[in-house]
C-alpha cells in the first residue's frame, strides 16, 4: 500500500476517536479522565488493532457516498456520465483527452458491449474514467503526476475525515450513549466545514491542472509542428 493511501486511511480514525472523546468531555455524566486512566491499556490496544480496518471502512463509505452524489449529474446534459474521479464533460473527453490517447474517434460513441456493464451509461462512465487515468499515468510528466496524487490524497483525507466525524456523531449518541451537546456538535460542524472547503479546493485544483496540461500540450505540439514545417521548407 502506497504512502498516500496509508495517510488517507490512518488520519480519519484519529478524528473519529477524538470526536468521541470530545463528546464524552461535554457529557456531564461521563468522566473522561477516569475512563482513560482505568482502561488506557485496553483503549490503546483496541485503537492500534482497529485503526487501519476502521480507516478502510470509512474510506469505503466515503467512496460509495461520492458515487451516489455524482449520480445526480446524470440529469445534466453537460456533465452526463461523469464520476468524481473523471469530472470532465463529454466534449472535453472526446476533443482533448481521446485524441491524445491515439484512439479511434468513432470508438468513443460506439463502444463495444461489456458483460460487466450492461447499461450503456455505465459503460460510458467507465471508459471516461479509464481515459483520464491513462492520460494522467502515461502522458503527464512525473512531477506533475506526483502533484496530482498529492491533490487526490488531500481530497480523500478531507472526505474520509468528514465521514469519520459524521459517523462519530451518530454512533456516539446512539451506541455509546454520549449525551448530545451543542458544544460537541458545534465544534464538529466547524471542523467538517473546514475539511469540506479544503476538499473542494483540492478537487478543483486537480481538475484545473489536468485541463491546463492538455492545453499546454496542444500549444507545444503546435509549435513543434510549425518548426518542423519551417525546417522542411529551408531544406527544400
Amino acid at each position: 500500500m502506497d504512502q498516500n493511501r496509508q495517510i488517507s486511511l490512518l488520519i480519519p480514525p484519529f478524528f473519529f476517536f477524538a470526536s468521541l472523546l470530545l463528546g464524552a468531555h461535554f457529557d456531564p455524566e461521563i468522566c473522561v479522565t477516569k475512563i482513560l486512566w482505568d482502561k488506557i491499556g485496553l483503549y490503546i490496544t483496541i485503537s492500534g488493532i482497529s485503526i487501519l480496518p476502521l480507516g478502510f471502512l470509512i474510506g469505503t463509505i466515503s467512496i460509495l457516498f461520492l458515487r451516489a452524489v455524482f449520480l445526480v449529474f446524470n440529469f445534466s446534459k453537460k456533465y452526463k456520465n461523469v464520476t468524481y474521479e473523471s469530472f470532465f464533460t463529454e466534449d472535453f473527453i472526446k476533443e482533448q483527452i481521446w485524441p491524445k490517447l491515439k484512439m479511434d474517434e468513432d470508438l468513443y460513441d460506439n463502444l463495444p458491449k461489456s458483460k460487466y456493464y450492461s447499461k450503456g451509461w455505465m459503460r460510458k462512465k467507465l471508459v471516461k474514467l479509464l481515459a483520464v487515468v491513462t492520460y494522467e499515468h502515461l502522458l503527464l510528466n512525473c512531477d506533475i503526476h506526483d502533484w496530482l496524487i498529492r491533490r487526490w490524497s488531500a481530497f480523500y483525507v478531507c472526505i474520509n475525515s468528514i465521514t469519520a466525524l459524521a459517523i462519530s456523531l451518530i454512533l456516539g449518541t446512539l451506541y455509546f450513549s454520549i449525551q448530545f451537546s451543542k458544544g460537541w456538535f458545534g465544534i464538529i460542524i466547524c471542523i467538517i466545514i473546514l475539511f469540506l472547503i479544503s476538499g473542494i479546493i483540492a478537487f478543483i485544483e486537480r481538475i484545473e491542472m489536468v485541463e491546463f496540461q492538455l492545453r499546454r500540450r496542444v500549444k507545444i505540439e503546435a509549435e513543434v509542428s510549425s518548426e518542423s514545417k519551417d525546417t522542411k521548407k529551408m531544406v527544400e
